[in-house]
């Protein structure tokens, strides 16, 4: 399999330095960190180094926005499509 796409993190960042060992494939990579490294960070509460599995949309992420903005936005889409419909319709 392909590399997990993940948000980058100092856990992921270690993997670029020199010397590091390659990720190994999905989901092998995945599997071993959720029985072994999950655990040790969780336990030492280094929230740094926790993973996030993401998409392709990651790359259209720039900052930080909370659920409340999310829905907010999606609402006023659904709003503005419904009055694109609406002059349609009539």
């Amino acid at each position: 399999g392909k590399p997990c796409r993940t948000l980058r993190n100092r856990f992921s960042k270690a993997y670029d330095e020199p010397g590091a060992p390659a990720t190994l494939p999905a989901p092998t990579q995945n599997y071993l960190w959720w029985q072994e490294g999950r655990t040790r960070v969780e336990r030492v509460r280094a929230k740094e180094f926790l993973t996030y599995p993401v998409g392709q949309v990651v790359g259209d992420m720039h900052e930080e926005i909370s659920v409340k903005e999310v829905v907010y936005e999606l609402l006023n889409e659904m709003l503005d499509a419904k009055e694109r419909l609406n002059d349609i319709l009539d």
